[in-house]
């Protein structure tokens, strides 16, 4: 899943992160929907940011572990 792309800053938009994991827009919804990956908002109206490290911890990990 995760593509070989990565980014270096801390801080991701929702493009970002299907640009980098290799996703289809319903298949991040469906991620952010099943609380896999969460956005983060640093004001009130202002556009979600997805933290890299949750990411690895919470997605890349997920796909490393053994079925």
């Amino acid at each position: 899943m995760a593509g070989n792309n990565e980014p270096s800053k801390a801080l991701l938009r929702r493009r970002e992160v299907m640009d980098w994991l290799g996703l289809a827009d319903h298949e991040m919804t469906n991620l952010i929907k099943d609380g896999i990956l969460k956005p983060k908002y640093f004001s009130r109206n202002a556009r979600a940011f997805f933290v890299k490290r949750d990411i690895e911890i919470h997605v890349l990990d997920m796909e490393e572990a053994p079925a």
